[in-house]
C-alpha cells in the first residue's frame, strides 16, 4: 500500500503551467488592469483641452485610441491565456481525481462508476470556478486596485484621500451583514437538502405509497417541505435586497459628498482642484473599491474550496512482472472476514493444486461472493492469507470474472487484447479455444462490439472474458455466478469450457449441473457447512 496526496495550491498551479504562460499572464494582467482608470483619466482630461487647437485634439484622439486598444487587446489576450491555463489545470485535476478513485476502488468494491464520474465532474468544476478562475483574476484585480489608487493620489492627494475614504464606506453594508447572510444561506441550504432528500424518498417509494393508499399524507409532507424551502429562500433574498437598499443609500452619500467637497475646493481655488480633477477622481476612485470588493469575493471563493483541493488515496501495488511460482498451489489459510459486527466466516482454509476445479455453493447471503472477493483481495480481510506458488497472491496471477462482463465499444481485437500488443494469431487462437472464432464471422477480430456489449449474447460475453485469461496464460480463474443469467444450455456449454481450462478454477454458483461437475471431478465446497 502506498499513500499519496495532492494538495492543489498556488505552488501546484504554478508548477503545472509553462514559464512563458506565467510571464505572459503577468504582463497582460498588468496592462489590462488600466481599464479601470482609463475612462477617468481620458474623460477627466477633456475639460483641459483647447478645442480650438486641432493638432492637440488629433494627438489626444490618437493617444486615447491607442490606450484603449492596448488595454483591450491585453485584456483579450489575458482572457485567452487564462482559459488555456484553466484547460491545462482542469486536465491535470481530472486525471488526478480519476486515478485516485481508480486506485482506491480496490479497497472499495462498491464504488460506482457513475458516482465517480459525477463527483469528478462536480469537484473539478467547483475547483475551476472557485479556485482556478479567482486565483488568476485575483492578480488582475490587485493590479487594478494599485493602478487606480496611484492615479487617484497623483491627480490630487488630498481630495483623492477624501474620495478613497468615502468610497470604502460602500463596503460597510456587506461587511456588517456578512455573518447574518452566511447564517441565512446555511439555513436555506439545510432546508433545500431536506427538501431534495424528501423528494427523492417519495419518488423512490411511489409504488408503495400508491399501494398502501397514503399518497395524500405524503403529498402533504412534500408540500410542507417545499413551502419551507421556498420560504427560507425568500428570506435569504429579502435580506440580500435589504443590504442592497442600504448600499444604495450609502451610494448617494459616497457619490455626491466628494463631488460637493471638490466643487467647493475648486470654487475657492484650494490645492489646485478643478472640474477636470473632480471628473477623474469620480470615475477612478470607484474602481479602487470595486477592486477590493472583487479581491474579497475571490478570497472567499478560494477559501471555500480548501476541503476539496486536498486529494489523497491509497494505491495498491499491482505487480505486472511475471514471476514463475515455486509450484501451482493456491492456499487459503485461516481466512476471516467481518462486515461491521457480523462475522461472515472465520478461520476458513482451502488448498488447490495444479488444475483443480472447485465449486463454492451454499444458500443466498451466506457469503460465497464475499469469499471469492476476499481471495482476490478486493475486500479487506480480518485475518488470514492467500498464497499462490509460495508467495502472496497478486492481481497478475488470476482473472476474475463476474456475471456482469466488462465490455466497451470497440472491436473484438481491442476488447480481447485490452489495448496491449498481441499478434493476431494469438488472439485468434484464444477465440478458437472458447469457440468464438466462427460465431462472430470470418473476421472475428474486427467484429464491432457496441456499448456494454449489447450486441453479444450472455454466453458470448462470458467466453470472451475467459479468452482474455487464456490469452495471458492465467493460472487461476475466479468466477462469480457467471452462468446465473444464462439458460441451461448456454450455462452447460460455459461449464464444460471452464472445467477443461488448464488452470485452477474456483467458481461461485447457486445452481449448477451436478452431472457435469462429477464428470470433471469438480470439488464441491458448501460454505454453509464449512464457514467456521
Amino acid at each position: 500500500m502506498n499513500k499519496k496526496e495532492v494538495n492543489v495550491t498556488v505552488r501546484w498551479v504554478l508548477s503545472n503551467l509553462k514559464p512563458w504562460m506565467i510571464f505572459c499572464l503577468f504582463i497582460f494582467g498588468v496592462t489590462s488592469s488600466f481599464e479601470g482608470v482609463l475612462n477617468g483619466y481620458i474623460l477627466g482630461y477633456i475639460p483641459r483641452l483647447n478645442v480650438k487647437d486641432g493638432r492637440s485634439l488629433i494627438l489626444f484622439g490618437i493617444a486615447a485610441v491607442l490606450s484603449y486598444l492596448t488595454v483591450y487587446i491585453s485584456l483579450f489576450l489575458f482572457c485567452l491565456l487564462m482559459q488555456k491555463a484553466i484547460q491545462i489545470l482542469n486536465e491535470k485535476i481530472k486525471a488526478i481525481y480519476f486515478r485516485a478513485n481508480f486506485a482506491s476502488s480496490f479497497n472499495n468494491p462498491n464504488l460506482d462508476s457513475s458516482d465517480v464520474l459525477n463527483n469528478m465532474t462536480s469537484i473539478s468544476k467547483q475547483i475551476e470556478e472557485k479556485y482556478f478562475e479567482p486565483l488568476l483574476l485575483l492578480f488582475q484585480s490587485l493590479m487594478t486596485v494599485i493602478s487606480s489608487t496611484v492615479v487617484v493620489l497623483m491627480t490630487n492627494p488630498v481630495l483623492g484621500l477624501v474620495y478613497l475614504a468615502l468610497s470604502f464606506l460602500s463596503l460597510l453594508p456587506s461587511y456588517m451583514g456578512k455573518e447574518k447572510m452566511k447564517t441565512k444561506t446555511e439555513v436555506w441550504s439545510h432546508s433545500n437538502s431536506n427538501f431534495l432528500a424528501i423528494t427523492r424518498d417519495l419518488f423512490a417509494g411511489r409504488f408503495e405509497i400508491t399501494n398502501f393508499g397514503v399518497k395524500k399524507l405524503f403529498m402533504q409532507k412534500f408540500d410542507h417541505s417545499l413551502h419551507n424551502e421556498e420560504q427560507k429562500y425568500y428570506q435569504l433574498n429579502a435580506f440580500r435586497y435589504v443590504l442592497q437598499f442600504i448600499s444604495w443609500l450609502f451610494a448617494i452619500v459616497i457619490t455626491l459628498s466628494p463631488i460637493f467637497i471638490g466643487l467647493w475646493m475648486a470654487k475657492n481655488n484650494i490645492l489646485g482642484v478643478t472640474v477636470s480633477t473632480i471628473l477623474t477622481l469620480t470615475l477612478t476612485a470607484d474602481h479602487v473599491v470595486g477592486g477590493f470588493r472583487q479581491l474579497t469575493n475571490f478570497e472567499t471563493q478560494i477559501q471555500s474550496t480548501e476541503g476539496i483541493r486536498k486529494i489523497s488515496w491509497t494505491e495498491t501495488k499491482t505487480d505486472q512482472e511475471t514471476v514463475l511460482p515455486e509450484n501451482n498451489r493456491l492456499v487459503v489459510n485461516n481466512l476471516s472476514v467481518k462486515r461491521g459486527d457480523r462475522e461472515i466466516f472465520k478461520n476458513l482454509s482451502l488448498s488447490l493444486d495444479g488444475n483443480d476445479k472447485m465449486l463454492i455453493t451454499g444458500p443466498s447471503g451466506v457469503g460465497k461472493s464475499t469469499l471469492l472477493n476476499a481471495i482476490a483481495g478486493y475486500i479487506p480481510i480480518k485475518k488470514g492469507e492467500v498464497e499462490f506458488g509460495g508467495s502472496k497472491l497478486k492481481y497478475s496471477d488470476f482473472v476474475f470474472i463476474s456475471q456482469n462482463i466488462w465490455l466497451f465499444a470497440g472491436t473484438i481485437r481491442e476488447n480481447l487484447s485490452l489495448l496491449q500488443n498481441f499478434p493476431d494469431q494469438e488472439l485468434v487462437a484464444a477465440l478458437n479455444k472458447v469457440g468464438l472464432d466462427k460465431e462472430l464471422g470470418s473476421k472475428a477480430l474486427d467484429f464491432e462490439i457496441k456499448e456494454q456489449g449489447s450486441n453479444l449474447s450472455g454466453g458470448q460475453a462470458q467466453r470472451l472474458a475467459i479468452a482474455r485469461g487464456l490469452l495471458r496464460h492465467k493460472k487461476i480463474f475466479l468466477l462469480d455466478e457467471i452462468t446465473s443469467s444464462l439458460d441451461h444450455q448456454n450455462a452447460d456449454e460455459v461449464h464444460r469450457l471452464i472445467y477443461q481450462l488448464p488452470s485452477i478454477v474456483i467458481e461461485v454458483a447457486h445452481n449448477y449441473n451436478e452431472k457435469i461437475a462429477q464428470e470433471n471431478n469438480v470439488k464441491i465446497f458448501n460454505l454453509a457447512q464449512n464457514a467456521k
